[in-house]
């Protein structure tokens, strides 16, 4: 009896001491840090994956999208699903390319309520692909759907696609147009500013297939026309010309003529190499669209790629309707074998642009002029891209405009020249295509966010040494204050 009431009285004395009091409060902060921390970390994780918070560390932005494509969403008002084809951990996991795409698609999704995402593993749900006969479904891809069953599929291979670098140097290169693929099929299925375009062909036109899903992501839907059978119908926005090898007939000219007459739109586009074209430069020279003969070369070989003279780089000018919202002003435009190409006043009732024009070093060479010396060549600035306008009524206006060389298209799809922006600014302006959703394509070699070995022996050793010293001390004295009083 006398042990077990020593045993509570010693107990009883232990819960009074300092030691145990100071003792059982640090213990009881401790956990409450500890809960609120955990508690913490809960609601972050949950905020993080409801409303996809993140925060990009990369150098051009990789995982974000741009305030146009933003703009955009703000006003999609169809049911949409981005079906992701993969599981979702395959595409957060996997490659940088999969992890790119996952994340531009869930900042999209983020932006409006109306556009949801889902995945579908091929390999687990076979079937799914017959649902889409239309398309060659493959793992990776992603298919855009709307509730009226208006789809479109993005495989891998369109969104990333191979770039070599700056004029000075050619370094290979991937580059992403995810954010442009998505944007611009959603664009595609809402119906919005999708303008009606005719490609001529039947003339040994140069084949613009390679280069023709640029414009269908930009919002052109292109259909080949072909004079000896086919009629230019009505809603027909806008005629595409691409340096045809044979020159058009009388009456190819006369349906073109009725078409512009009526308030159309046609873009063409000529080549050095291509063969003479009378009729066809007759109608254009109506316009005030004059061309020579021969082949515009660049004298200063500062201004030359390689050492091709006549593939050279000039800058649009950016202080006309055509050009006034390009994003990059001075990316430089890539040309190459340009026709010579100039202006001629008609009369006042044409509207003449010259939209981009190469430097005042630039020089003619004809073919069979074997006598040609660039010290004593004459030397002035030639037309690149002419835009002219004639109003037919109040409500019908009669768009022209015409590219020196054809070449300009291959480049489109080169981040660091500015002929994508550039043509489909161009292209816009000439159409009334008033889409804000012209993406620039964002190069995937981007460097990661990178430190150095000093900044790396700064950081370890202030979360390895500086912050657990303080943390101590800070406690030492704490003790030792509570234990004075």
């Amino acid at each position: 009896m006398k042990i077990r009431q020593k045993i509570k009285g010693n107990v009883k004395n232990l819960l009074h001491t300092k030691n145990f009091k100071y003792s059982t409060l640090s213990a009881t902060f401790t956990a409450i840090f500890i809960s609120i921390v955990f508690l913490i970390n809960i609601v972050c994780s949950t905020l993080v994956q409801k409303y996809n918070i993140q925060i990009d560390l990369s150098s051009n932005q990789l995982y974000q999208i741009s305030d146009q494509t933003k703009s955009f969403l703000k006003n999609y008002n169809k049911k949409t699903k981005l079906i992701l084809l993969g599981d979702e951990q395959t595409f957060k996991n996997g490659s940088p390319y999969l992890l790119h795409m996952y994340n531009i698609s869930k900042n999209i999704a983020s932006e409006n309520p109306n556009i949801s995402i889902e995945f579908v593993n091929l390999d687990q749900n076979p079937n799914f692909v017959s649902n889409y006969p239309n398309f060659q479904l493959n793992s990776g891809g992603i298919l855009i759907t709307d509730d009226s069953n208006n789809s479109q599929y993005l495989p891998q291979s369109k969104m990333f696609t191979q770039s070599y670098g700056d004029i000075h140097n050619q370094q290979h290169q991937i580059v992403s147009n995810v954010e442009s693929n998505i944007a611009h099929a959603l664009e595609f299925i809402s119906g919005q500013n999708l303008v009606k375009t005719a490609v001529i062909n039947g003339h040994g036109e140069t084949d613009i297939s390679p280069i023709a899903q640029q414009f269908k992501d930009n919002g052109y839907d292109l259909n080949n026309l072909n004079f000896a059978k086919d009629e230019i119908s009505e809603n027909i926005e806008l005629i595409i010309i691409s340096s045809p090898k044979a020159d058009y007939t009388s009456e190819d000219i006369s349906k073109i003529e009725e078409y512009l007459n009526n308030g159309g739109s046609l873009v063409y586009f000529a080549s050095a190499t291509q063969s003479k074209l009378p009729n066809l430069e007759s109608l254009l020279k109506k316009y005030g669209i004059a061309f020579s003969e021969g082949m515009v070369i660049e004298t200063n070989p500062k201004n030359l790629i390689g050492n091709s003279t006549n593939q050279f780089y000039s800058l649009a000018d950016d202080s006309n309707k055509y050009t006034e919202n390009i994003s990059i002003k001075n990316a430089p435009i890539v040309v190459k074998s340009c026709k010579p190409m100039h202006l001629e006043k008609i009369n006042d009732a044409i509207i003449q642009t010259e939209i981009c024009a190469t430097s005042k070093t630039c020089a003619i060479l004809n073919e069979n002029d074997k006598n040609f010396k660039y010290e004593s060549a004459s030397k002035s600035s030639f037309s690149v891209v002419i835009g002219t306008q004639k109003n037919i009524n109040d409500k019908k206006t009669t768009k022209v405009t015409a590219f020196s060389n054809i070449e300009i298209l291959s480049a489109m799809d080169i981040p660091n020249y500015g002929n994508g922006e550039f043509v489909l600014s161009v292209l816009g302006e000439t159409t009334d295509h008033k889409s804000n959703i012209t993406i620039l394509p964002k190069s995937m070699s981007t460097p990661p966010l990178g430190i150095n070995i000093l900044q790396v022996t700064i950081i370890g050793f202030l979360f390895m040494a500086v912050v657990p010293t303080t943390i101590a001390i800070i406690g030492y004295i704490v003790y030792r204050y509570r234990k004075r009083r």
